[in-house]
């Protein structure tokens, strides 16, 4: 018998899962059953209905610090259909099914107040969710993987190595991809869920204090205050073009193409829920926009497409290159091009000089200084231009005099 079968037929009742006790106790008969059970000593309750949510939306007020993950889906869709929302405190865990509440709107006073910091593990993911549930992030984000990456070598850790590094406790995976919008969700399901988030904190706690040891709580402040602003700007669909990748090789018409196809595709993909891909990929727009086709058979012959995507979206996207075509529009700036070769050579010249200081600092190489940010360290220099914003924080002291050495010594030693 499936417990969650035994909890809804029973008004009070206990069974044993995996060695976590579970009970259940009806509120009231017409009401849905407070499930809940017990992880690492930590009392967690299922919420299941409007009013248990706000109930918990009342007990999580005075709280400074929330551990926070979400479980979800997103396979065939654009936007992530949420499965579970798990929140714990160094007292309690609740893990609220968005399934059964009719309303997520409460959870907004805790979620996106100021005050409260939201520890969070690799939460880009989490991130997505929050602007499709919400509309907008948490304002004060901890990243316990940013954090690792500051105070150890290791620049991308997973939840489960921190938790058994910090807390000598090993999670179990099983779940992971488990398919989290299937009701009833199982024992084995909930005892994750909780177990991330209640251990999650644990990390926190241990994290925090290593920072604060090592003067290092104002960079991992500000790792990932840069991330939360990178969510907070409002997409902008006319402008999506400019992150395909050879978009810089067109000019002229095929920019703009690219540019109508590219903004077409985000509608399309919003409005439809699709994944990107469904429609047509960055590559494959870039195909469409390179060689103009006038029909449907030059369509399918500029690239590689599924017969399904031609007779879908085929007619939208001839409509858009001959609208574009036959337009008066000013053509687009040209793209800026990839970092030249000098570039790319000083980079490389430099980077023996970022991986020495990150040793020395015991901390992960690429939350040092990555690649991508210090060929925009070198064109800045060689262009006599400000440095990024990204040298300008914490790195200005603990990076920047270093590069700054290194380049004036390689450039000095170049002849002419």
């Amino acid at each position: 018998m499936h417990w969650w079968w035994y909890l809804r037929n029973n008004e009070r009742g206990n069974c044993q899962a995996n060695g976590v006790i579970i009970t259940a106790l009806l509120i009231r008969k017409e009401l849905a059953p407070l499930q809940s059970f017990e992880v690492e000593h930590t009392p967690c309750h299922l919420i299941v209905d409007n009013d248990a949510l706000n109930a918990t939306v009342t007990a999580l007020a005075d709280e400074p610090v929330l551990a926070v993950d979400t479980e979800f889906l997103r396979t065939n869709t654009f936007f992530p259909i949420v499965g579970l929302i798990q929140i714990a405190t160094h007292q309690v865990c609740y893990l609220i099914d968005p399934v059964a509440c009719t309303t997520l709107e409460p959870l907004k006073a805790v979620l996106l107040d100021e005050a409260k910091r939201i520890v969070m593990h690799s939460c880009s993911e989490d991130l997505e969710v929050f602007l499709r549930v919400f509309g907008q992030v948490p304002p004060q984000v901890f990243d316990t993987q940013i954090a690792a990456s500051l105070v150890s070598r290791d620049h991308q850790l997973g939840l489960q190595k921190l938790i058994r590094s910090y807390c000598g406790k090993d999670i179990p995976k099983d779940e992971t991809r488990s398919d989290w919008t299937k009701r009833p969700l199982s024992e084995s399901q909930l005892t994750y869920a909780a177990l991330d988030v209640v251990c999650l904190l644990q990390v926190y706690d241990a994290l925090l204090a290593r920072l604060d040891a090592l003067g290092r709580t104002a960079w991992c402040v500000e790792e990932c205050q840069r991330l939360v602003d990178a969510y907070g700007v409002e997409s902008d669909n006319a402008r999506y073009y400019r992150s395909i990748g050879d978009a810089w090789k067109l000019k002229g018409k095929k920019l703009q193409v690219l540019q109508a196809l590219a903004e077409w595709r985000e509608t399309v993909a919003r409005e439809r829920d699709k994944p990107r891909g469904f429609i047509f990929s960055d590559k494959e727009l870039f195909a469409i926009a390179d060689k103009l086709p006038g029909s449907t058979a030059q369509l399918a012959e500029a690239g590689n497409f599924k017969p399904v995507q031609v007779r879908k979206y085929g007619s939208e996207a001839l409509g858009i290159i001959d609208t574009v075509i036959k337009s008066n529009a000013e053509p687009l700036p040209l793209l800026e091009k990839p970092f030249n070769n000098t570039v790319k050579k000083l980079t490389r010249c430099i980077k023996p000089e970022v991986e020495k200081k990150a040793i020395a600092l015991d901390m992960a190489t690429d939350r040092l200084a990555s690649r991508k940010y210090l060929e925009k360290y070198v064109k800045a220099v060689i262009e006599g231009k400000d440095l990024p914003g990204y040298f300008q924080g914490w790195r200005a002291q603990a990076l920047v005099p270093e590069l700054d050495a290194a380049l004036e010594q390689i450039q000095s030693n170049q002849p002419g």
